[in-house]
């Protein structure tokens, strides 16, 4: 038999005390394994945080003669991963995870390789047993939500977690598994890939020596914690079930929604039987399974309840029915989380075989925490050193907007993504450079075109001056807005202006001199409708390109990001990003707008930062307006499920409030409802948008406004 080679692959996001702390276990049982094995550590964090714990770990590597190797993965989520694991193992046969959270066993390693060699299967796992670092409550260690499952030494399960999990990669290739995307945000990645291997005509075997601890944070050890885990793997039980099955899967749906409203029905009133009988161990044991069940049922429904979302967001259990949302500051949670990633100052994609990434922020970070700079955001009416502030009152000064101070000018990166808009392109560009001189001597200007065709079409349009290009291979509009964010590290402000739009007079010294003035997070502004042709009488009494304004200094909860100043600093220190499954749909301002206010920032609207949005003749249709409308309303409840409230109670608000707005918006369109013109147009417009808001609590497809051509 051919000498098999193997890895063992580590996922992690800022854990880097756990990690130092497991690395010279795993090389340890690499360097004592009967295979050569190498150690891969895959990191997930934005700024690459783990490189310097592997790269002090890699010298004890080379005495053991092993080989430990670090990699960078910058799609976000652990899907991207596990899947980045599966292809820097190419070269190997079998692949080995083990989360960052966990210890190896004594002969951990050697368990596994002895089962797969001595039984000849696709797969084998172990068991996970518990180590809180602190005392569970009674609640906690009754609600068997961290209790290790078992089965016979060497005998056959369907499923398994990749948290102790060998891979034959022969096995895998010939099957052609990869771990599917869609569940990087709720996990059971694990679940659905190991099911379709045993469905695939694979054996995963249980190795009963095999183990590996479960290291449970105090944080996780709490009743809140845990009945938003078991809500999730309801939800996910589900999901994986539908996505491997043969039969209508609508009979499915319908068939595991009545299954969990039974579980709920069931078990909810002995919790509170157990409860008030203090008979701890029925009380948790049956709110475990009740909400489950819930769970259940939001997965039949087509929703997702996310556990690795980098979101700042998160919902109290307790609140969960009534839709009330506890907000939280970003990067709070912990694990493998999905929130774009910073983009590497280097444009390889791999790491070398030895060598960390590098990446551009230093120091030490906690686990569970993102990276950022020091700098803190600044309340209203205070500021930052080196933002001079304005006098109050009317269109700001170009000194006034930013002046100088011991720390220099403020840096302020103008960027504009494109997409084979060429004309347009230069139109804004040349509008963007009319206004750096507003803000000559007081503030550094730069101008950042993102191009996101490949075939970097605006390379022509996009030289000379302070102006900057760059090529966003990833499409959608997410992608282009976070490579601004990554291209931005040596600024303070962001300013976002779309290739289709112009600056009118004062534009860039009124969004800075607001921020300078105030010490707000954001800034807004108005975007004024200017049309390539006369509209018809229909479009004009609808409305549909008329945005509305408010006074100079309001506050204002969300905004676009067509005309939107950002604070930097409390970007970062927030870790906030563009949400990449709003890329090609549109919407992924309003949830990072939303999530910035969420976590503390305030936007502020600036009435004289105007832009003029041109319409070109083709927008003007009213098939291409209603379809607009239809797919912004579908957004927007996206966005709500997206933002950490209630799935189910999200999705069925969105259903009757649709089905409401169809009714009225139809009979109005029709002419039912009198009105003339103005009423027949709103009333599409209504309709329009019901119908976006059924397909969003549906889970239907709908308008891909970004997605490349």
């Amino acid at each position: 038999m051919e000498t098999q080679h193997a890895t063992i692959a580590m996922l992690t996001y800022q854990r880097n005390t756990l990690l130092a702390a497991v690395l010279p276990a795993l090389l340890d049982q690499a360097g004592r394994s009967p295979v050569p094995t190498r150690v891969l550590v895959v990191d997930n964090d934005p700024s690459g945080q783990a490189a310097p714990v592997v790269r002090a770990a890699q010298e004890r590597a080379r005495e053991q003669g092993v080989v430990l190797r670090y990699v960078h993965e910058p799609v976000p989520g652990i899907v991207a991963g596990r899947n980045r694991a599966l292809e820097e193992s190419e070269d190997c046969d079998l692949l080995v995870f083990i989360d960052d959270d966990e210890e190896p066993g004594p002969g951990w390693l050697e368990a596994l390789l002895d089962a797969h060699e001595r039984l000849g299967c696709e797969a084998v796992t172990g068991p996970t047993p518990p180590r809180f670092t602190r005392p569970a409550s009674a609640w906690v260690r009754h609600s068997g939500a961290f209790d290790s499952w078992q089965a016979p030494d060497g005998g056959v399960v369907t499923s398994a977690d990749t948290g102790n999990l060998l891979l034959d990669l022969g096995a895998v290739r010939r099957m052609g598994l990869r771990f599917d995307p869609r569940y990087g945000l709720s996990g059971g990645e694990d679940s659905l890939f190991t099911r379709q291997l045993s469905q695939a005509g694979g054996t995963i075997r249980f190795a009963a020596d095999a183990v590996v601890t479960k290291i449970v944070p105090e944080g996780r050890a709490r009743r809140p914690w845990v009945l938003r885990r078991s809500l999730r793997s309801g939800s996910s039980w589900v999901s994986v079930r539908l996505d491997t099955a043969s039969g209508s899967r609508a009979r499915l749906r319908a068939l595991y929604a009545l299954k969990g409203v039974g579980r709920v029905g069931r078990d909810w009133p002995r919790a509170l039987v157990g409860r008030a009988r203090g008979d701890v161990a029925a009380w948790a044991r049956h709110e475990v399974s009740a909400w489950g069940g819930v769970g259940m049922v939001v997965g039949a429904l087509g929703g997702r309840v996310h556990e690795y979302g980098r979101s700042p967001h998160a919902f109290r259990v307790r609140d969960l029915m009534s839709g009330k949302a506890r907000r939280r500051p970003a990067g709070t949670g912990s694990g493998p989380r999905t929130q774009s990633p910073a983009r590497p100052a280097s444009s390889a994609p791999h790491a070398g075989p030895d060598t960390p990434a590098p990446h551009a922020a230093a120091g030490p970070t906690r686990p569970g925490t993102r990276p950022g700079p020091a700098a803190s955001p600044a309340p209203p009416g205070s500021f930052r050193p080196g933002h001079a502030p304005l006098p109050p009152g009317g269109t700001p000064s170009p000194r006034a907007a930013a002046g100088p101070s011991a720390h220099g000018p403020v840096r302020v990166l103008v960027a504009v993504p494109t997409y084979r808009r060429p004309t347009d392109l230069a139109r804004a560009l040349r509008g963007v450079l009319g206004q750096i001189p507003d803000l000559r001597g007081v503030a550094d200007v730069e101008v950042l075109v993102v191009d996101n065709d490949p075939a970097a079409s605006a390379r022509t349009q996009a030289t000379g001056g302070p102006v900057r290009y760059v090529v966003e291979q990833v499409p959608g509009v997410a992608a282009v807005r976070n490579r601004a964010l990554d291209e931005a590290r040596a600024h303070d402000l962001l300013v976002f202006i779309d290739d289709d739009e112009e600056p009118e007079p004062g534009w860039l010294a009124a969004l800075v001199g607001l921020r300078a003035r105030t010490g707000c997070q954001a800034v807004a502004g108005l975007v004024v409708p200017d049309y390539e042709v006369e509209p018809d009488k229909w479009v004009r009494q609808g409305g549909f390109f008329v945005r509305r304004t408010w006074p100079t200094g309001t506050r204002r909860p969300v905004a676009a990001s067509n005309c939107l100043l950002l604070d930097l600093g409390f970007v970062r220190e927030h870790g906030l990003r563009f949400d990449a499954d709003f890329g090609t749909t549109g919407g992924e301002d309003t949830l990072f707008t939303r999530q910035l206010t969420a976590a503390g920032g305030t936007i502020l609207w600036c009435d004289e930062a105007r832009v003029r949005d041109h319409v070109p003749a083709s927008r003007l249709d009213h098939a291409w307006i209603l379809r607009r409308q239809r797919s912004h309303a579908a957004t927007a409840v996206r966005v709500e499920l997206a933002l950490g409230g209630s799935p189910a109670r999200v999705r069925v608000r969105a259903a009757l409030g649709g089905g409401a707005r169809i009714l009225v918006g139809g009979a109005a369109a029709a002419g039912g409802l009198g009105g003339g013109l103005r009423r027949r147009a709103r009333g599409a417009r209504l309709l329009a948008r019901g119908r976006g808001m059924l397909d969003a609590a549906l889970d239907r497809p709908g308008h891909r406004e970004y997605g490349q051509r």
